[in-house]
């Protein structure tokens, strides 16, 4: 009697034993309500992001490529990772200058126009706008030399105050207030845009021949009214 005893107490044992993880992973009434009330918050997500990208389509093209934060609030990084420096928050409905227009790694490029802090944000706090026509900048003039020299480059910056950022191909330079900075390149397609604080971007391209020697000027110019 006692060994059957025994027995049955083992197997009693054995069926609390396989029992207890299945009851333990029985959802609580206060882990369905967090689930649920997650889901219901996901679902609000969805829906304000889908009126958000619905007004951003409905708005007029503004002249430049443009990042709208649509997250309470978005993180500029130094560079493309959560890691990263953060050089500047900023709050839901601000516009950001986008610079690149392909992502990186769910990472746009851009530039916040008030403090021409350039950084990167993450693509899901943001939605943006293109405009028709990308290139902003003003036309380099031209003036042909007459011999096989490698194209020159010369950016004058006739502001008194402010320096101009300048990005040449990728590498960034500073032209100081009131000064010429003059580059010296290799023949070939060039894409740039300069900005200060203040200033939204402007953005070019052009294709640089030996003989000739380039020139870009920096003004501000208010508009009137």
């Amino acid at each position: 009697m006692g060994k059957h005893m025994h027995l049955r107490w083992q197997v009693v044992l054995l069926i609390l034993l396989t029992c207890l993880p299945l009851y333990a992973q029985r959802p609580t009434p206060q882990r369905r309500a967090t689930v649920q009330q997650k889901a219901q918050q996901e679902a609000r997500d969805r829906e304000q992001r889908r009126r958000d990208e619905e007004a951003v389509r409905q708005m007029p093209d503004a002249g430049a490529d443009l990042a709208f934060v649509v997250a309470e609030q978005v993180d500029i990084h130094e560079e493309p990772d959560a890691a990263s420096k953060v050089l500047l928050s900023v709050k839901r409905g601000e516009a950001l200058a986008l610079i690149e227009r392909e992502p990186k790694d769910n990472w746009y490029k851009v530039i916040h126009v008030d403090s021409a802090n350039e950084g990167w944000v993450e693509e899901r706090g943001v939605i943006v706008k293109f405009t028709a026509k990308r290139e902003n900048a003003p036309p380099l003039e031209q003036e042909y030399v007459g011999d096989a020299r490698d194209p020159e480059l010369s950016v004058t910056n006739l502001e008194r105050a402010t320096d101009l950022n300048l990005r040449l191909n990728g590498k960034r330079y500073v032209v100081r207030a009131g000064t010429t900075s003059t580059f010296n390149l290799k023949p070939g397609r060039y894409e740039f845009y300069g900005w200060s604080p203040g200033i939204s971007p402007a953005i070019g391209a052009d294709d640089l021949r030996s003989g000739v020697r380039y020139s870009w000027t920096f003004k501000i110019v208010m508009r009137k009214g």
